[in-house]
């Protein structure tokens, strides 16, 4: 980071994100609907969302699934690389700004919007995005920072549940069923 180089977008709207899979191989969000792509990171392509709210925010799983987030309730999903965007529904449509998309691996997302609103996936949004309530999973693990054992206390039953341990890049570190 002691140089930049300034490239060329091809746009003089503004953009918001930008994502990269490798040194070459990326995607900017763009205002009015549109998802700039680039395979050698120094020419870029314009796809069409099919929408033209602007988009704020962008993350891919891999080269092909991605999903991007925006003003006016828009999330969408690719799985051909940007070529195609399929708009995903969410819970409440009352929302009206999503401003950042994170995936931490193929299924678990998370979607923070205006007024404090944070949505997440466990499945990939297949079924949708759901709202979560800021006080439904409260827990404290310590201790932070860890070395070998954590412990996770909670005043919910997690009876059934899987709880899986990330590490700060996404990465699964340890996955348990509680029994």
């Amino acid at each position: 980071g002691l140089n930049w180089v300034s490239l060329v977008s091809g746009t003089t709207k503004r953009i918001s994100d930008v994502f990269f899979n490798n040194e070459n191989h990326g995607f900017a969000a763009r205002d009015g609907g549109v998802v700039l792509k680039t395979t050698d990171g120094i020419n870029w392509e314009f796809h069409s969302t099919g929408y033209t709210n602007d988009v704020l925010s962008i993350c891919f799983t891999d080269d092909n699934t991605g999903y991007a987030v925006g003003t006016g309730n828009t999330i969408f999903k690719t799985t051909n690389g940007g070529s195609n965007w399929v708009f995903q529904p969410i819970a409440n449509p009352d929302y009206k700004t999503f401003n950042s998309v994170v995936f931490v691996n193929q299924s678990i997302g998370y979607i923070v919007g205006a007024g404090g609103n944070i949505f997440s996936t466990m499945n990939g949004g297949t079924n949708g995005v759901n709202e979560l309530v800021s006080n439904q999973y409260e827990f404290n693990v310590y201790p932070n920072p860890a070395t070998s054992t954590i412990t996770v206390l909670t005043s919910m039953l997690l009876k059934g549940y899987t709880l899986i341990l990330l590490d700060s890049h996404g990465m699964e570190l340890k996955k348990q069923l509680v029994n």
